[in-house]
Order: C-alpha cells, then structure tokens, then sequence
C-alpha cells in the first residue's frame, strides 16, 4: 500500500522503503501452495528487503507456507531483522503437519561474538509458528532480550525441558502450543499476566502474582 502512492508524486517514490512496519504475507489457501508461488513470494520479500532504507523496524512480520527448502532465504531474512534492531519479530510458516520439514532457527545467530551481537536487546515480541527452536534457543532470547514482553512458539518439535524462570524477566505473554515432544516446563515470571501452555506430565507454574488468563491446552 505504500509503494502504490508514490505513483502520485516522484517526491513520494522512495517513502515506502522509510516505513518503520514490514508485514508481508499473501492470502494463499494452506496446503495448496504451489513451489511457483513460494519462489514468487521469495522473490518478492528479497526485494523488499533489499529495497528497505530505515535503520530500524518496529515490526517485521513474514506469513506464509514455506519450510526448510526455504532455509537460505529465510536465514537472510533474520540477518535482515537483527540489523534493524527489530521490535517486533514474527514468522508464520504454517502449512505443514510434519514438523520435521519446519526451518530450524540456525545457531550462528546465538552467539555474542558476531556482528549482530547487540541487536536482540530491542525485541519486544518473538513469534515463532511451523519453525523449529530449541530448549537452548529459547533460553538465549530469554536472556539476551531484557525488553521481551510476549513469546509466542507453536509447532516446534525441538523442545523437550524448557525453564522459563527469572524475577528479572519482563515477560508478560508465554504461548506455547504443538510443541509435541514438550515433556516438561516450568515457569516461575513475576510479570506474567498470561500463558497458554500444554498439559504435560511435569507442568511447574509458580511465582506469577500477575497472572490474570491462563489457558491449558491439550496440544
């Protein structure tokens, strides 16, 4: 929609590529995704990102069926956020009941020695739906993201025993669902007001004076 404006004054061509707002999905059917559509969707983001001139986004949002076939494009599409000091990160995948085709969230990004080591400090919300994360990955954005306020995480088959603990987090918001071989979780968040958590065999919630909304799902 920003784009499209500036066809009505060259003083407006370049605009869009300031905007501090990416979302970028496509209204496509589930399941019915064609390789033709995912290379043109691709294609697409690629350019936007290689057009975009802000220094910082508020959000970046990508929604749309792709997996690991995908993993290049969708590895620069995080070295993207991550430059840009991004606010608000969410990465919708959906499309797919076998998690093992899922992307995996690449470890290179979890270290402190690379050149983006201090861009996790201004994440404020991370949603990660059909991509897998890890135990490990989790609790480095926990610890790295001292602004994150809502972790959403639905679809990962890479989490196992995760503790979400810490009188010193800000987390607010905990969603995590379809994460089928979750055999514990413990959380214990001052600031949580809400969780939307599995039953699990070892499901540990204390410390939550906050809390406020509590959903127990059985996925």
């Amino acid at each position: 929609e920003s784009a499209r404006t500036s066809v009505l004054s060259s003083r407006w061509i370049n605009l869009w590529k300031h905007t501090p707002s990416l979302n970028l999905k496509a209204p496509v059917t589930p399941f019915a995704v064609r390789d033709i559509e995912k290379y043109n969707f691709v294609r697409w983001v690629n350019c936007v990102i290689r057009s975009h001139k802000a220094p910082t986004l508020k959000e970046f949002v990508v929604r749309f069926t792709l997996d690991r076939e995908n993993r290049h494009a969708i590895t620069r599409w995080l070295e993207f956020a991550f430059s840009r000091r991004v606010e608000k990160l969410e990465f919708d995948f959906y499309g797919y009941h076998d998690a093992s085709y899922y992307y995996r969230f690449p470890e290179k990004f979890l270290t402190l020695k690379g050149p983006l080591s201090n861009n996790f400090k201004s994440i404020k919300v991370l949603s990660f739906k059909c991509l897998n994360v890890t135990d490990e990955d989790i609790d480095f954005f926990l610890r790295n993201c001292p602004l994150l306020e809502q972790l959403i995480v639905h679809g990962s088959e890479k989490i196992s025993k995760l503790e979400i603990c810490g009188s010193s987090l800000r987390l607010k918001h905990l969603d995590m669902h379809c994460c089928y071989n979750m055999k514990s979780l413990e959380i214990s968040v001052p600031s949580i007001t809400s969780l939307a958590v599995p039953i699990l065999a070892r499901l540990l919630i204390k410390n939550v004076p906050m809390l406020v909304e509590m959903f127990v799902n059985c996925a």
